[in-house]
């Protein structure tokens, strides 16, 4: 869990300073929620094959509705701000 954690640290600090940019901006937080996606895929698989560690498992849970919130306003600024649809 310390080499999810560095990963998502790193990928952390490389969207911020995509965000200092003016241009780079999504394609910053598109690449965190990818990472975070897989990280969370990981822990998933990692912690829920083990018996016990209820603490844990909670932290994980909560780690993948702080994921999905993420996607989800980086969806609300995509149409909000380039008018993209993902329907007819």
């Amino acid at each position: 869990m310390i080499t999810a954690k560095q990963i998502n640290f790193f990928a952390f600090i490389i969207c911020f300073l995509l965000y200092l940019t003016c241009y780079f901006r999504f394609a910053g937080q598109a690449i965190l929620s990818v990472i975070q996606i897989i990280s969370a895929i990981f822990l998933t698989f990692e912690v829920f094959s083990q018996q016990g560690l209820l603490e844990i498992k909670k932290q994980v849970k909560t780690y993948w509705i702080s994921t999905i919130l993420n996607i989800g306003i980086l969806f609300f600024f995509l149409v909000s701000s380039y008018g993209m649809t993902f329907y007819r």
